[in-house]
């Protein structure tokens, strides 16, 4: 029961997170942001597919049966293109990225027979399944038996997660030097991710070989090594799909790398970035946009007549996490021009966070003590005793 709630809890925050991406925070159509909450989605997909056969569901629907067999080879390459797309700021898929679908397109061949297959003879089929799981790996439903299929999805797994570890080392070993806020946000989610998605992987291969030599190989083993293996693929499971909310910076930041060329012999981008950014923060400041508690980052760049992607990268080589640390670090900035001004002599705290563009004063105070590591009374309190 311990180990299904946390499977359940784990699909939950999977699909939130998706969701919550791409319909409310991806309003500019990241790419990146794209490729993460449909990796949270697939996964979430083919992890929920376990309780739909567990508990029998999958008897009122047999022809959803294997379906996630080769959805389940596409969540490897998506999280390989989902980092390569952050660490080199792509927004779009490249040519040869037409060859991570071959092994998805290989089990969709292998399957084919039992998807094409008289529904009746389906239903027979799942029946077995649902009357015992582990002949999930024993009944053969395509060309080749299932224990390829096993073997295959844990040798593409850890192929892609090689190549990603590759791919992440590489590139902060030639960027060294650049040591931003955004920067070190970005790099820590990056790695934090990998080394889940590292944990959750052996977990998972070692699910699958212990399974090997009970289910396949008529090989016994201890109860307790496959329940401990378990555990640890639902915890790893859990911290990957919960990360994002765990982290509403990184959620809501959705950050991409901006590294300066030092080797182009035109002006460094970042360095162009900031310049723009100048002329473009005393627009926002002068109109008072920050102050509006319903800005977004789209409305901000239909009041300023820029695009919303080059706000982000604006903001990015700006040294801020993202555009919630921007938007509220001008907002805590207003604030305490007002209380050098005695605002809360006559209003309250919430008032002044109101009028600052705050939704609440839980949201004003964790972003005053961010920046002044005290709350705004105790901010007010201490200008008063100097100015005595």
């Amino acid at each position: 029961m311990f180990l299904d709630f946390l499977y359940v809890t784990s699909v939950f925050f999977s699909i939130v997170t998706a969701l919550v991406i791409w319909f409310r925070i991806n309003k500019v159509h990241n790419f990146s942001a794209h490729l993460i909450a449909t990796y949270l989605f697939l996964n979430a997909i083919c992890f929920g597919f376990y309780f739909v056969i567990l508990y029998g569901a999958i008897n009122y629907f047999p022809v959803l049966y294997k379906m996630p067999a080769p959805i389940s080879y596409l969540i490897p390459p998506i999280s390989y293109i989902y980092v390569r797309s952050v660490l080199y700021n792509e927004n779009r898929f490249r040519k040869r990225d037409l060859l991570h679908l071959i092994p998805f397109l290989f089990f969709v061949a292998n399957y084919f027979s039992f998807y094409t297959m008289d529904l009746e003879e389906k239903r027979i089929i799942v029946s077995r399944v649902a009357e015992n799981i582990e002949n999930v790996y024993t009944v053969r439903d395509g060309l080749l038996p299932e224990w390829v299929n096993i073997m295959a999805r844990a040798s593409q797994s850890l192929i892609y997660l090689f190549f990603q570890w590759w791919l992440l080392i590489g590139f902060f070993k030639r960027n060294k030097e650049n040591v931003s806020k955004q920067y070190r946000l970005v790099k820590k989610w990056l790695f934090d991710f990998t080394k889940l998605q590292t944990l959750y992987l052996i977990s998972l291969v070692c699910l699958y070989v212990v399974i090997f030599f009970m289910v396949i190989a008529s090989v016994s083993a201890e109860d307790f090594m496959v329940q401990f293996t378990r555990v640890i693929l639902a915890v790893s499971y859990l911290l990957i799909s919960g990360y994002l909310l765990w982290n509403p910076n990184i959620l809501i930041g959705l950050p991409t790398l901006l590294i300066t060329d030092a080797n182009s012999p035109t002006e460094p981008q970042e360095l162009l970035l900031l310049n723009i950014f100048t002329d473009f923060n005393t627009q926002v400041q002068q109109q008072k946009l920050f102050l509006d508690s319903s800005i977004t980052l789209s409305l901000l760049a239909m009041k300023t007549d820029t695009s919303a992607r080059r706000i982000s990268e604006m903001i990015s080589a700006s040294n801020y996490a993202n555009f919630n640390d921007y938007i509220n670090h001008l907002r805590v900035a207003h604030s305490e021009k007002l209380i050098q001004k005695k605002y809360l002599e006559k209003h309250s705290i919430e008032a002044l966070g109101k009028v600052c563009g705050f939704h609440s004063k839980n949201a004003f105070y964790r972003a005053f003590r961010k920046e002044y590591d005290c709350t705004p009374k105790e901010y007010s309190a201490r200008k008063s005793l100097q100015g005595l």
